[in-house]
């Protein structure tokens, strides 16, 4: 079990960055091979090639994350067995940390308090490393850019030497870099993972990007001076901007979506959606939430069952996995749980504006209700229109487009389906307004 803290006590303490216990590994392995991540990894170790003027994608040939992961596994794990060279790993502690809240196409609002798991510390890093690997190795299949690699090497040895020898540079070069100046990587990065890890870039809003810029420089030019430019102001290169640095910074960002972090964000994207919603209320009640009491009916009316704010709070409830853990700890929704209905997509929360993703999803859904039903202010949501023989026999709505309702059973539990009654005998009875 995780303990849990608040971050003021911990926001200037970097010390628990290598505590790189076994439980924190197993931690950050489980999340890094969950569905969620596997679906996308591949996207981190795809080179690429010009071909007829188009930018083309393939598995790398040099990099695969199989390797990857047990050279960066094994790094982490000698600090935990002999004290060695250690890549950071993060540790159990799950910390409450205040964010200033952005939501509805940033607006901001009051501070939010969110939880963070101790190995999203460690997972920053390694997104850190990738990105610089990715832009000077990766993308072009060649080992011997891989940082300080000897050629020698690229040609005679095993993948797991070269990552060995790249993973040695960054924890030595980067994760020990601390400057004359005050700029330290260790600190640098708890203050990057306590502030959302730029959460910004994924609503409408300016991203802050020093943190990755200076990572950069550091691992291209020696030093942590670069402008907002990317002109660096280290010694032996002041003047000269650092290489690629735009490719590197969208790698960064790649990398963080694909290892699905801050989680925050899974949860951040559903308030930033419902926002959205609430901000345009009044269009929905003067134009959507309308019926007319016949066809001919000159005017519509509003809704008298279908109303904004019951649908908007129905978002809500129905917007998070039933066995979500809360990461706001003052919470107090409640929301549908079953584990046999997904959540209400809500948008991407690892894509820059995801949530337009969500909203367009919501109207869709929206546009299907509002044909179905209040458009007629009825409560209908299967209507039943298939004449035969000019008329609409009543079995139609036990097997509506082909389906057969009978015989339908619930996968996995059989036990959730009521046996058919052969005798059963049916009313009902409607009207439109």
């Amino acid at each position: 079990n995780s303990d849990t803290t608040d971050s003021t006590s911990t926001a200037s303490s970097t010390e628990f960055l290598s505590s790189n216990s076994q439980s924190t590994i197993k931690a950050l392995e489980e999340h890094l091979f969950s569905p969620e991540v596997q679906e996308n990894i591949h996207r981190l170790f795809q080179s690429r090639v010009i071909y007829q003027g188009k930018v083309q994608t393939y598995p790398s040939l040099q990099f695969s994350f199989e390797v990857f992961w047990k050279t960066w596994k094994s790094m982490m794990m000698d600090a935990t067995i002999n004290g060695g060279v250690v890549l950071f790993a993060g540790d159990d502690t799950e910390r409450n940390v205040t964010l200033p809240s952005s939501k509805g196409g940033g607006k901001n609002e009051p501070s939010i308090a969110i939880i963070i798991s101790g190995f999203e510390y460690g997972l920053a890093n390694m997104a850190a490393f990738l990105s610089q690997v990715m832009v000077d190795a990766i993308y072009d299949d060649k080992c011997s850019k891989l940082s300080n690699t000897p050629e020698e090497m690229c040609q005679l040895d095993s993948e797991e030497s070269k990552w060995s020898v790249s993973m040695m540079d960054w924890a030595e070069r980067i994760q020990g870099y601390s400057s004359i100046g005050g700029w330290d990587y260790k600190e640098q990065l708890v203050e990057y993972v306590n502030g959302g890890m730029n959460r910004n870039e994924y609503i409408e809003e300016d991203a802050d990007d020093s943190f990755i810029h200076s990572v950069s420089s550091i691992f291209n030019r020696g030093c942590d001076k670069v402008d907002n430019g990317g002109i660096s102001d280290c010694p032996g290169s002041s003047g000269l901007a650092v290489e690629k640095l735009s490719q590197r910074r969208t790698a960064f960002s790649t990398v963080l979506s694909v290892l699905r972090i801050p989680k925050m964000r899974e949860l951040e994207v559903v308030d930033t959606t419902l926002e959205y919603l609430k901000g345009k209320k009044e269009g929905f009640v003067e134009n959507l939430l309308l019926y007319k009491t016949t066809e001919t009916d000159e005017f519509f009316r509003s809704s008298q069952r279908y109303l904004f704010d019951d649908f908007v709070n129905s978002l809500a409830r129905f917007s998070r996995p039933y066995d979500v853990k809360p990461a706001y700890p003052t919470n107090t929704t409640t929301y549908f749980k079953s584990p046999d209905h997904s959540p209400f997509y809500m948008g991407d929360p690892y894509m820059r504006h995801g949530y337009k993703y969500g909203l367009a999803n919501i109207a869709m859904f929206f546009a299907n209700g509002l044909e179905l039903s209040i458009e007629n202010d009825e409560m209908c949501d299967e209507p039943n229109e298939y004449e035969v023989f000019d008329k609409i026999p009543i079995s139609n709505s036990c097997g509506s487009q082909g389906l057969s309702y009978q015989d339908m059973v619930c996968d996995g539990n059989p036990d959730m389906a009521c046996p058919v009654d052969d005798n059963m005998i049916m009313t009902a009875a409607t009207y439109n307004r």
